[in-house]
């Protein structure tokens, strides 16, 4: 049985939506139903421009240690001052990194998938053979998303193993992450709707909490309109054959 997940990009991104491709299902590369199944539960999200970023610390020889100074980056297909937004890319404070040596940022990927079936959404790393995209020195931060009960844009979180001498490039339209959900699904690609954007105006802010976030999920799952999917439905553009 497939479960019916729902998807849509962000309606007030401040990107041109074209660039987001629709997520891809990977092919099963041995004929094993365990495999297959697999296959069935993921999808591969493209990168939807170039991006090469890098950080930057600097050493400070008084206190004989090194200090952070933000990140350099640049691209091929937008222009500078477009890259560092809420929908490209974002730093991570320092404060929340899980080594301090190690820089982190997130690139925001606005797409939203919910489901009426209590399934989860693992937001996972590539494997090396998975993507042209040059990332060796990036650890990539995964989570797990409970996508019946809150809705949110995605973001993949990133951190430099290394200070010196290192950058990663994003290419364009190179899978970027991996989406793995709890089980079987279906994709189905709908137009923002009223009742959506209401629920998710209300849980927009809680990513930027530190803590005691997933206490108040039951609470936003209760607050979902209660026509909300119906509305859904009859604004799905397409779904997955």
């Amino acid at each position: 049985m497939k479960h019916d997940v729902y998807w849509t990009i962000l309606p007030n991104v401040n990107k041109p939506k074209s660039i987001f491709q629709d997520p891809v299902k990977p092919q099963a590369n041995a004929p094993c139903p365990v495999v297959s199944d697999y296959c069935q539960r993921t999808r591969f999200l493209n990168s939807p421009y170039h991006l090469e970023i890098e950080p930057d610390w600097f050493y400070e020889h008084k206190s004989k240690s090194y200090h952070f100074e933000g990140f350099k980056y640049s691209s091929n297909d937008v222009r500078t001052e477009h890259i560092w937004n809420d929908s490209g890319i974002i730093d991570t404070g320092v404060d929340m990194w899980y080594d301090y040596f190690k820089a982190q940022f997130q690139y925001i990927m606005p797409y939203v998938f919910i489901s009426e079936s209590p399934i989860n959404m693992s937001l996972i790393g590539l494997q090396k053979n998975e993507t042209k995209s040059e990332l060796d020195d990036l650890l990539y931060i995964e989570a797990v998303l409970e996508i019946s009960k809150m809705a949110r844009a995605l973001s993949s979180a990133w951190a430099f193993q290394s200070m010196k001498d290192v950058k990663a490039t994003f290419l364009k339209g190179q899978p970027h992450m991996k989406l793995v959900f709890s089980e079987q699904v279906r994709l189905h690609k709908f137009t923002s709707t009223p009742l959506f954007e209401k629920w998710l105006s209300e849980n927009s802010g809680l990513v930027h909490h530190q803590k005691g976030t997933k206490r108040v999920f039951d609470t936003i799952s209760k607050r979902r309109p209660r026509k909300m999917f119906a509305e859904i439905k009859d604004n799905i553009e397409y779904s997955e054959t």
